[in-house]
């Protein structure tokens, strides 16, 4: 299955703070969708993504930004022990076990 790009098809440079507060919105439920499905990696690309625009538009603290950050937290340690685990069998593969 090709995997979807971190980057939307805006140009985050054109959008206005709420434009942008939306699209940090759909990222988000993006990658809570992609993580929901077993793909950490690509979770992890759309909160990249997230953050990028939240430099922009930041998110006010409080309990939603500490969920987000919570779940970006989550997905980063997700798809770091899947690259971990699939550099394992990359290696038991070129040894032949």
């Amino acid at each position: 299955m090709p995997r979807r790009p971190a980057a939307t098809a805006m140009d985050s440079d054109s959008l206005n703070p709420d434009q942008i507060r939306q699209e940090k919105s759909r990222l988000y439920l993006a990658a809570l969708d992609a993580f929901d499905q077993g793909r950490p990696a690509d979770a992890l690309a759309q909160m990249d993504r997230w953050a990028e625009l939240d430099q922009q538009a930041p998110e006010a603290p409080g309990e939603q930004l500490n969920a987000i950050q919570r779940f970006y937290q989550q997905a980063r340690d997700e798809a770091q022990a899947l690259r971990a685990t699939q550099n394992n069998i990359r290696q038991l593969i070129a040894f032949g076990q």
